[in-house]
């Protein structure tokens, strides 16, 4: 993940973890075998679309085992993280709507006046589509999921190269999980960039 500082290196960053089991004698010459499953947060960072790893992101499970003084720690391996319905809802309508897909990164840093559980956040970035073209020439998609939907942020960015200025803001937008599927999701994607390139160009 990148660090708040951007001059910072990236680094390895541990979000979630859970205790399999106390402790236990194990006799010499004998195994024992934890069945275990391991709930993901709701916030968990998506790796995955469409079949297609989202470019450098990279996630695994490691197991330790407490082995006194002494901690064990095994390999790291990989897990694939689908998007949940309704991210997967606006995922595609911003494919359908021209929008092509940039870079995809983690922040360790918690999102000012969101509520989150995690203490880093995902930002998914877009080239703009020729029909949203002009008023901005990036956006930015963070995720932040519960139980009950999403919250859509939309980081909007005009770069203008030749003055070396850029222009950005942000816009918040509610998404429930009940009935997604029912819903015009590129008309609502639509509404969402319209309102929020509004209030980009009134900034």
């Amino acid at each position: 993940a990148e660090p708040d500082d951007p001059s910072a290196p990236r680094r390895l960053v541990q979000f979630h973890g859970a205790a399999l089991s106390g402790a236990f004698v194990l006799r010499a010459g004998r195994g024992r075998t934890i069945p275990f499953h391991f709930p993901v947060p709701w916030e968990t960072p998506v790796t995955i679309f469409g079949g297609v790893p989202l470019l450098s992101l990279r996630m695994g499970l490691r197991t330790e085992v407490a082995i006194d003084p002494a901690l064990d720690q095994g390999a790291m391996v990989p897990v694939f993280v689908h998007p949940l319905p309704t991210q997967g809802h606006v995922l595609a309508a911003l494919d359908t709507l021209g929008f092509t897909l940039r870079q995809a990164g983690l922040v360790d840093a918690r999102l000012p006046g969101v509520e989150q559980t995690l203490p880093l956040h995902q930002r998914i970035g877009f080239w703009v589509a020729p029909l949203y073209a002009g008023p901005i020439t990036e956006l930015e998609l963070i995720f932040v999921a519960n139980s009950a939907g999403l919250e859509v942020i939309f980081w909007l960015d005009r770069r203008l190269a030749l003055a070396g200025l850029t222009h950005q803001s942000i816009s918040r937008f509610r998404a429930w999980h009940a009935g997604a599927e029912l819903r015009d999701w590129v008309g609502i994607v639509d509404g969402w960039l319209r309102e929020a390139i509004n209030r980009h160009a009134a900034a």
